[in-house]
């Protein structure tokens, strides 16, 4: 959109298979708000129906997104925390994924009690669920998650440690071997 004489001027350009966008095949620009873009696909593709923009720019292909979006990333450093977001948005997703499982359980396990209150975990349990805010939520939320981070660490170091264990055992085995084999001779 280039402003002109108090005429606001529509700019489109057609590259043809340049997938660089460095040689225009067509070009124009008018005060028609893409008017002349609309004809122009009618006529070069012998197109009548609706014109959808992100399916002309190939937006509904995956693959042409994520060229498009390692194109702009290539050029300009605007993604650094995508993966980032997108991982942590999917964590957070599965955990409430979870969470509303664990409350169809508990939920199930109150229909099938004779009793008010279950208590799981030494944690009293009701069908009214408990009384909080967003925000501890959230706080029970992280430090759920940091538990499990805990657990996963400490079970790797355990894997770790067991593997030096069997390691050293067999050193063992193997050095008095040698020697019951040595005080035979």
């Amino acid at each position: 959109m280039v402003l002109c004489q108090k005429e606001i001027l529509f700019q489109w350009t057609n590259f043809g298979e340049d997938s660089f966008f460095a040689t225009a095949q067509t070009y124009e620009s008018h005060p028609d708000k893409f008017s002349s873009f609309y004809k122009y696909i009618q006529t070069k593709y012998n197109y009548t129906g609706k014109i959808s923009v992100p399916y002309l720019l190939g937006l509904t292909c995956t693959e042409n997104v994520m060229w498009l979006h390692s194109f702009i990333a290539s050029h300009y450093d605007i993604f650094e925390n995508t993966r980032t977001l997108f991982l942590a948005d999917k964590k957070l997703n599965n955990i409430i994924k979870s969470g509303k499982r664990k409350a169809d359980e508990i939920d199930k396990e109150l229909a099938n009690s004779t009793d008010s209150i279950l208590f799981k975990a030494r944690l009293p349990i009701s069908s009214k669920g408990l009384d909080v805010d967003n925000r501890t939520i959230q706080a029970f939320t992280l430090q759920l998650e940091e538990s499990n981070i805990e657990l996963k660490n400490t079970r790797k170091k355990l894997r770790e440690s067991l593997e030096t264990i069997n390691k050293l055992h067999k050193q063992l085995e193997e050095i008095s071997n040698s020697t019951r084999s040595s005080l035979k001779l």
